[in-house]
């Protein structure tokens, strides 16, 4: 009896913490802050005007990347917990529907 109040409460807790250690975990992975840090350094080491258009223009470009990439992994984790939430629920709905099939039917 105590199972769907844990998984309410301390489970779904959790579930938050261990999502938390992946997204910080994905971030790092990313280098967000190294490749914000370093948007207007040229790269190669050439000084030049071109250079540093270039390399502004790409480093803007992977940074736009992987920002896409971190929110599409923040929409995945919200599905998680989406799924977390409605999987109880569900399955309760259907045995309640199989009960009332064999006592109706």
């Amino acid at each position: 009896m105590y199972a769907p109040v844990w998984w309410y409460t301390r489970g779904f807790l959790r579930l938050l913490g261990k999502l938390r250690d992946k997204l910080k975990n994905f971030i790092k992975v990313l280098g967000l802050k190294i490749w914000i840090k370093n948007l207007g350094k040229p790269m190669y080491g050439r000084y030049d005007f071109t250079s540093k258009l270039i390399s502004l223009l790409m480093r803007i470009v992977v940074l736009f990347a992987r920002i896409f990439a971190l929110l599409f992994y923040i929409l995945w984790l919200l599905v998680w917990i989406m799924i977390w939430i409605l999987v109880p629920i569900l399955v309760v709905w259907k045995i309640v529907m199989l009960f009332t099939d064999l006592l109706i039917g």
